[in-house]
């Protein structure tokens, strides 16, 4: 008798354990499924199945091919349920469309889960919300890029400015001794184009954000007109 009041105590314990765990499963907002090897819901939390506009309860027992379709399970799901009911930790990041204008950049995490006997028999799919941290990373490259390319056109204009200022100044003496007519309208020509990249320097100078544009057969470049 003491026996089995001893062993009615542990599993108490145990079930308010698995109460308190499913507790905080559900209040998660991370999207937190658990599949078992047969490729259906065990168990989905509040926040899988809100976001996916389904019942729990409706989802659990259903295959995850009849849920999420052919394609996606095929290409995407089955592949990463296959290495982790293998024993391996897969993890990525991509892009979700949840429908309604709902398009999220996702965290996923299938986590090997092992029974009693240390068997593999379900797999937990953690999926976070990280679009914020993206959008973060994405603004700092960009400030990055704009910056090394601010850095870069200040060495170039520094680099191009000295040389071209001593051009202009030998064609100007050029022109004060040349009598040939044809030399001398070649000089000035000459001249007008050392100002306009004089003019194009002072823009790249003055230059406070930076603005791509499309070149014809080649990479994009620095649009002066609108930077």
């Amino acid at each position: 008798m003491p026996q089995l009041k001893t062993i009615q105590v542990i599993n108490c314990k145990e079930a308010e354990l698995l109460r308190l765990h499913r507790s905080l499963l559900d209040a998660s907002p991370d999207l937190i499924a658990i599949i078992g090897i047969d490729f259906k819901f065990r168990y989905v939390n509040a926040a899988y199945a809100d976001i996916h506009k389904q019942s729990a309860q409706d989802l659990i027992g259903t295959h995850v091919r009849d849920f999420l379709g052919d394609e996606i399970f095929t290409t995407v799901v089955k592949p990463n349920l296959v290495r982790c009911l293998d024993g391996e930790d897969v993890r990525y990041e991509a892009w979700f469309d949840f429908g309604d204008s709902k398009i999220f950049y996702m965290d996923v995490h299938y986590l090997p889960l092992h029974n009693s006997s240390d068997v593999i028999n379900r797999v937990a799919i953690i999926t976070r919300d990280i679009s914020s941290i993206k959008e973060v990373e994405k603004t700092r490259i960009h400030e990055e890029k704009q910056r090394t390319i601010m850095e870069l056109a200040a060495t170039y204009n520094h680099a191009i400015n000295n040389p071209l200022c001593a051009l202009s100044l030998y064609l100007e003496l050029l022109k004060e001794n040349e009598t040939d007519k044809n030399k001398n309208d070649l000089i000035d020509k000459a001249l007008f184009e050392s100002k306009r990249i004089s003019e194009i320097l002072d823009k790249v100078k003055a230059t406070t954000c930076i603005t791509l544009t499309d070149y014809p057969g080649g990479p994009k470049i620095l649009d002066i007109s609108r930077s």
